[in-house]
């Protein structure tokens, strides 16, 4: 193919895809506002101590993958490459969605500790009970699953993260209190089975 022929195919070319290319780039742009306020607020979030620089960078991490999917399946419709790309990714959705119900205990845990991180309603070293139940104990770690308690008689109970938001518990505060950000960001954690 000569520059003579390159320079006529130019103008068509631009002419067929500019359009789709402008588009992509529209979402582009939106995408990248929407991430960046987000980024913004995440960041006084974490400023005014009401999240753990840990979850935020999470929180980005997941938007950032979101954007990127919604981004690459939109180019892809655009394109015309994948000319089903919703029905594709709905499709990839519902089989996320069903495997989500499938661990729905153990996403309950996790969504129940990130909970408990920005609530904070208790720390590490304080004492926890139960109202109505014998459990009872000094907590001594906190995992993304689990909060371990040293019980009185020194053994030592794992309690489900969700338990803390089905019963009524009584916190006294610890004298070495150490906050659960703290705690779970430590990779050496005593209750960690590595």
């Amino acid at each position: 193919m000569n520059n003579t022929t390159l320079a006529q195919t130019a103008p068509d070319l631009l002419t067929l895809y500019g359009p789709s290319l402008l588009r992509v780039l529209v979402v582009l742009v939106i995408l990248l506002v929407a991430k960046t306020m987000a980024r913004r607020s995440l960041t006084a979030l974490v400023r005014r101590d009401r999240i753990s620089p840990g979850i935020a960078r999470i929180i980005n991490r997941i938007l950032f993958w979101i954007s990127s999917v919604i981004l690459l399946f939109y180019a892809l419709k655009t394109a015309g490459i994948l000319d089903d790309a919703w029905a594709t990714l709905t499709a990839i959705l519902a089989l996320v969605a069903i495997g989500f119900f499938a661990v729905w205990s153990i996403l309950s845990n996790l969504l129940c500790c990130f909970i408990l991180l920005i609530t904070r309603p208790f720390m590490i070293g304080d004492t926890i009970a139960f109202m109505g139940e014998a459990t009872r104990g000094k907590v001594i770690d906190f995992t993304l699953l689990y909060t371990v308690l040293q019980h009185e008689d020194q053994g030592v109970i794992r309690i489900p993260n969700n338990l803390f938001f089905q019963k009524a518990i009584h916190v006294t505060q610890g004298t070495q209190q150490v906050p659960l950000v703290d705690q779970i960001d430590r990779p050496d954690s005593p209750a960690d089975p590595s």
